[in-house]
């Protein structure tokens, strides 16, 4: 009875100490699995190597993680398929502020969870920028492209931001929700309608081109983005006639539209004659306003130079909107505006310095135009008193005064 004791207290004690030596064996072969993490900070199923010099990809993370950052490593290049074949469980990619030179079709290969990828500042060369770079990310929803590349493609004729276009022949068909294309130019660029086609079955939100130096766009693009709820064009140095009429046009037929940025920018076209934007038989009929319209940004553009351009007849918006807040302080465009209706859920109006003349009327808060009006700057500019109706400036203590 007592050997029988004996011989299972001597097997449960061979079983702890064998659990035991597996366990310290197996941790210490873990430990020199991951001697980066010892250099780069790993969290769980994140790791962070921000600002760590590598030669590489560190090859010995624990292959579940699911975000990475490999910002400011200067890193060279990223090896075909090395990434999913090491860790393809990422969902969130870093690597900016590299010095990486080439993306191929299959850099990405394998990482089949990726959904978010912010890759600016590095040395892209435009001719070897792959335009289905992206096409093996089948989850892929937010892509972030910042800064101009390799700045000797100058003698390229395929230049920087013109490959980057090209990379959403990657995307047809896809998940892209958000794309972020900024500074990526220092040369001018054309927007084209038909550079955006492979995205015409794609959900695409958000997009923005700030500061890329765009000269000239066809509006027509954002026929090819219906899910569009937010686009910025700011920073840019406009080059071209605009057809306004065409350019409402078509941002209205965006339905989802939720924030439009046209902020900053400078055009440099110069027009021969004065001309009225908006005739009357067009004012008098209300602009179909995205409803889900919130936001418009043109603040500090300048849209005009030469002869003088008005909206002496105003125009008028559908009700059925949701804008709250309109910036076009220190906006260009026109010498002469008349009423604004239908803007009856804005809150905050800025309109401060558009060096326009306007009228008691203008922007009035009566039934039908500015009602719930709470902010509204009209400073700086040249208010004409002949009108009659000069109680409607009146209509909120919240109303700025402005010169006349």
């Amino acid at each position: 009875m007592r050997d029988s004791k004996k011989v299972k207290m001597f097997l449960y004690f061979l079983f702890c100490l064998i659990v035991a030596l597996e366990y310290v064996v197996l941790g210490a072969a873990t430990n020199d699995r991951q001697p980066s993490c010892k250099i780069c900070k790993c969290n769980g199923t994140t790791v962070d190597c921000e600002g760590v010099k590598l030669d590489n990809v560190p090859k010995d993370f624990p292959p579940n993680i699911t975000e990475l950052s490999l910002a400011r490593c200067g890193l060279v290049e990223l090896k075909d398929n090395e990434l999913g074949m090491l860790y393809k469980h990422l969902r969130r990619l870093d690597i900016r502020h590299n010095k990486i030179a080439a993306l191929k079709n299959v850099t990405f290969a394998g990482l089949n969870e990726l959904q978010y990828i912010d890759m600016g500042g590095n040395k892209y060369r435009a001719d070897e920028v792959d335009p289905f770079v992206f096409s093996l990310l089948p989850n892929i929803t937010e892509i972030i492209v910042r800064g101009y590349g390799d700045t000797r493609n100058h003698d390229i004729d395929r230049h920087v931001p013109r490959a980057w276009f090209d990379t959403f022949k990657g995307l047809e068909n896809s998940t892209i929700e958000r794309i972020t294309f900024d500074a990526i130019s220092e040369s001018p660029v054309i927007l084209k309608k038909e550079d955006f086609v492979y995205l015409n079955k794609s959900p695409v939100k958000y997009l923005s081109l700030y500061n890329i130096r765009l000269v000239d766009i066809d509006f027509e693009f954002l026929g090819n983005l219906i899910h569009l709820e937010e686009v910025d064009l700011s920073m840019n140095n406009l080059q071209m006639n605009i057809k306004y009429l065409n350019a409402i046009t078509q941002l209205f037929k965006l339905k989802k539209l939720r924030n439009i940025s046209l902020n900053d920018n400078s055009q440099n076209w110069n027009e021969k004659n004065e001309r009225e934007l908006l005739p009357k038989f067009i004012a008098e009929f209300p602009l179909p306003v995205p409803q889900s319209m919130e936001e418009i940004n043109f603040a500090r553009s300048i849209l005009v130079r030469g002869p003088k351009r008005y909206l002496s007849y105003g125009f008028k918006i559908q009700r059925e909107n949701a804008i709250r807040k309109v910036d076009v302080s220190g906006f260009k465009l026109m010498q002469r505006l008349g009423p604004v209706h239908g803007a009856v859920h804005v809150k905050e109006l800025y309109a401060e310095d558009i060096g326009c003349e306007m009228y008691p009327s203008t922007f009035s808060c009566e039934y039908g135009a500015l009602e719930s009006i709470e902010i509204m700057n009209i400073a700086h500019n040249f208010i004409n008193m002949t009108q009659n109706n000069v109680k409607q400036l009146g209509c909120s203590p919240t109303v700025a005064d402005s010169n006349t």
